[in-house]
């Protein structure tokens, strides 16, 4: 009586997966807008829902992205699943949950945040640059021609 519902099968652990549809994960449908290390350490949670909100803001500075639907993949599932529920038990990701809000209906635009694994996580590689790698990886004001 070991509470197995299959006790004569072996015991497999399983991991979380995606999903969401492999085409998604094609790195040249993707481009880098902005990267890089985050300035101060805490909690990998906050620093995650700080990113979205920094997104979330340079969306919202154009405002032909006004009144759209968003698409946020998400590897960290506090996160993503805190921002489906609409709230958190911690403080801190509550209010950082509540700016998503104000910006959202300030847009009045609406968003999703799915989870996904990090390995397939396409920003996973640009959030890992220091600053002086992400400005090698940019081109030059000169490079680019004029700006229109």
């Amino acid at each position: 009586m070991s509470g197995l519902k299959y006790p004569e099968r072996a015991m497999q652990a399983t991991k979380p997966k995606s999903s969401l549809p492999p085409e998604l994960w094609d790195d040249s449908a993707w481009v880098a807008v902005e990267g890089g290390r985050w300035l101060y350490r805490d909690h990998i949670t906050l620093g995650e829902g700080r990113s979205m909100l920094r997104m979330q803001a340079i969306l919202n500075a154009d405002p032909r992205s006004h009144r759209t639907r968003r698409i946020s993949v998400q590897d960290n599932m506090p996160v993503s699943c805190s921002s489906a529920k609409g709230r958190s038990c911690s403080g801190a990701l509550n209010y950082i949950l509540r700016r998503r809000a104000a910006q959202m209906l300030s847009a009045d635009a609406s968003s999703c945040l799915p989870w996904a694994e990090s390995a397939l996580q396409p920003a996973d590689s640009i959030s890992r640059l220091f600053e002086h790698e992400l400005l090698e990886g940019l081109p030059r004001a000169a490079e680019a021609g004029p700006a229109h």
